[in-house]
């Protein structure tokens, strides 16, 4: 199993043993309990793969008590990170010369789990002792995981600021052109505070939909339900009909989608098929398999519908508010239609 930070777990028991017979007894008593060990005379590199110690434990007899097996093994475990302390375990000839060394360990890593034993000691004990050194070592492997995923949180969190002040950047400057281009397109104070507050409204809706998914991204056939529906009464929902397949939608085309719909939807409400009981607005959408999206705002059952002899804001809300998309308008007598093609890619 591999923690994320890029340790490996390993469970095994690193036995020094200068003398080939103490090996061998340790080896197979280790064994008969079903620990992976492995002996060895001196410490090496060996021990140490790509991704740091891969050591369970270490078991040093008296005869591997010397000076420059101290150097050695400090050295190993000097260039662990903080998280890593492969525990200790020492099977001493006297209990003086084994909790010395014990204290020169932790001396030269603190926090080392230090375990002392005095020979003779039963195999039991041993055992024992090496299975407290793996509960310890299990812990360290679970900390390091904790830690990464606090520091995996952080960064996302970081990011999610980084986004969210990006998009509130953009969020500004499109009210800033919302509010310019309805005051234009209006002819008194009025007309304008309901023109803005409506687009206003449709981009806060679009937004909505964004939260519910960590700002990320969200459901195109959300999008068009809570945009279109929400201008809707309740006795009027059954004109809007609404079908494709799944397709998400990155979140600068949520907003810009958001607004298209509104103003399909209210020119719908105003002259269009929403203005008439009778009046139906159909949207659906395919994707193929390059990912391209055709989407299609269908009215049907409205009043004769002619082309406009100018083209107003609500036009270039449009038109403009979609990024990277093309937009076919088609002012049909039997009602209006309006394609969207574009690629829900970021």
């Amino acid at each position: 199993m591999t923690v994320r930070t890029g340790a490996v777990r390993s469970e095994r028991i690193v036995v020094l043993a200068p003398f080939a017979r103490d090996a061998a007894v340790l080896d197979r008593v280790l064994r008969e309990w079903s620990f992976d060990v492995a002996s060895c005379a001196l410490l090496d590199e060996a021990l140490r793969g790509e991704n740091g110690l891969q050591v369970g434990a270490f078991l040093l007899t008296a005869e591997a008590m010397k000076p420059a097996t101290l150097d050695a093994l400090t050295d190993l475990l000097g260039r662990e990170p903080l998280w890593s302390t492969p525990p200790v375990i020492l099977l001493g000839e006297s209990e003086e010369r084994a909790v010395t060394w014990g204290r020169q360990l932790v001396a030269a890593r603190d926090g080392l789990p230090v375990t002392v034993l005095i020979r003779p000691s039963s195999p039991i004990e041993i055992a024992s002792a090496v299975q407290s050194a793996l509960l310890a070592r299990r812990r360290q492997y679970d900390l390091a995981e904790l830690i990464e995923r606090h520091r995996q949180a952080e960064k996302r969190a970081e990011f999610l600021f980084e986004e969210l002040s990006h998009r509130l950047k953009n969020v500004f400057s499109m009210v800033s052109a919302i509010g310019v281009m309805t005051e234009a397109a209006t002819d008194g104070s009025k007309a304008f505070r309901e023109a803005f507050r409506a687009r206003m409204q449709a981009l806060t809706r679009a937004y909505d939909t964004l939260r519910e998914d960590n700002w990320q991204a969200a459901p195109l056939h959300r999008v068009v339900s809570e945009t279109v529906g929400g201008l809707l009464m309740p006795n009027e929902q059954a004109a809007l009909s609404v079908e494709g397949p799944e397709v998400r939608l990155v979140s600068r085309q949520v907003s810009g989608l958001g607004l298209v719909l509104h103003e399909l939807a209210s020119n719908a409400r105003k002259y269009g098929a929403l203005s008439d009981p009778d009046g139906r607005v159909s949207v659906t959408w395919s994707q193929d398999a390059d990912g391209l999206v055709r989407l299609l705002w269908a009215e049907s059952g409205g009043p004769p519908v002619a082309a406009p002899d100018h083209q107003g804001f609500g036009t270039t809300v449009i038109r403009s508010s979609l990024p990277d998309a093309e937009v076919d308008l088609a002012y049909d007598p039997h009602g209006f239609r309006c394609h969207l093609t574009f690629t829900p890619t970021g």
